[in-house]
């Protein structure tokens, strides 16, 4: 793995998504940027989707980040936390049953015989020192392979890409 500002290591381990990144920058400023709801708004999703974030960021806590499209679109998402291991570990249930349904439709052209929406998925991100930098990892859990699989058949991948680009802008500032 290089340390190159746009490489992402990307793997599917059983029904699980894993992405990691090498960041360059400290784990706590790092970890910071996935929990203070301004800056996760500032660099949540593609570029051309903005997000707004609310929260109260605890063990228990929830939070509500939504991404607005170009057309006015917003794709909301739930987010409980699991666990908060200050600047090593962070576990949360995304629930993005309240996308709109014509998502949710171009998701299930994709789960291949699977009923019902995709609703929740567990992720997990764990933050390590990497030769001065943070190694970043984001395991995301799926309830089966074809969901993480249509997923990623409407961009998951490109969209992550393109979200820790902005978190390197962010985290150079």
């Amino acid at each position: 793995m290089t340390a190159q500002k746009s490489k992402v290591s990307v793997e599917t381990v059983d029904r699980d998504f894993v992405l990691i990144r090498i960041v360059n920058a400290p784990r706590d400023r790092v970890f910071k940027a996935w929990v203070d709801p301004e800056q996760l708004a500032k660099w949540w999703g593609p570029r051309q989707f903005p997000a707004r974030c609310t929260g109260d960021v605890r063990g228990g806590g929830s939070m509500r980040l939504s991404m607005v499209g170009p057309d006015g679109t917003e794709y909301p998402m739930n987010i409980v936390f699991k666990e908060l291991k200050e600047s090593e570990r962070l576990v949360w249930l995304q629930d993005c049953s309240e996308h709109p349904q014509e998502w949710h439709e171009q998701v299930n052209k994709n789960r291949h015989g699977a009923a019902g929406n995709i609703g929740q998925m567990l992720l997990t991100i764990t933050f390590e020192d990497f030769e001065g930098k943070t190694k970043m990892t984001v395991r995301m859990q799926f309830d089966n392979a074809a969901d993480r699989d249509a997923l990623i058949n409407i961009g998951m991948t490109e969209g992550w890409s393109e979200s820790f680009e902005k978190l390197d802008e962010l985290l150079e500032e």
